[in-house]
């Protein structure tokens, strides 16, 4: 069976700026994957901004694209620049989400006045990646044929 490698697959990872997604982008960037590393707002450009000089400095391909990926015209979006600059996207990685933090030392508790809004969204957003996903390597495939 052959080696399997992430060198020269390409990779659009939501939250793919800091935390978990920065560290999702920083190893696969040193893998040889081309990324497209989103982030949410100008707050995260700074980091997203690092980890795609990172992800170029260790060898690999990236670029930064800004989108709030609640908004399914932004989710689209990323997949079409994805595909634009790279012919297609293999891989779909989200790290997106909200993180709720509490005061106390306690973890804290689910309040679903506060996580309402994202959970309604979020299903939303999930299938709109799905289908932007879909799509590309739809036409990917029939631009091989």
């Amino acid at each position: 069976m052959p080696a399997q490698t992430l060198a020269g697959k390409v990779v659009a990872i939501g939250g793919g700026a800091k935390n978990l997604g920065g560290l999702i982008s920083l190893t696969l960037g040193a893998d040889g994957a081309r990324l497209a590393v989103h982030y949410n707002s100008e707050a995260t450009a700074g980091a997203a901004e690092e980890t795609v000089k990172a992800v170029k400095k260790s060898g690999g391909e990236a670029f930064a694209i800004e989108g709030d990926l609640r908004r399914v015209p932004e989710v689209v979006r990323l997949f079409d620049e994805t595909q634009r600059r790279y012919g297609t996207v293999n891989i779909a990685i989200n790290t997106v989400g909200k993180v709720l933090k509490s005061r106390s030392s306690k973890p804290a508790k689910p309040n679903t006045t506060r996580c309402s809004p994202s959970i309604r969204r979020q299903p939303i957003s999930s299938f709109a990646k799905r289908q932007s996903a879909s799509r590309t390597t739809a036409t990917a495939r029939s631009s091989r044929s």
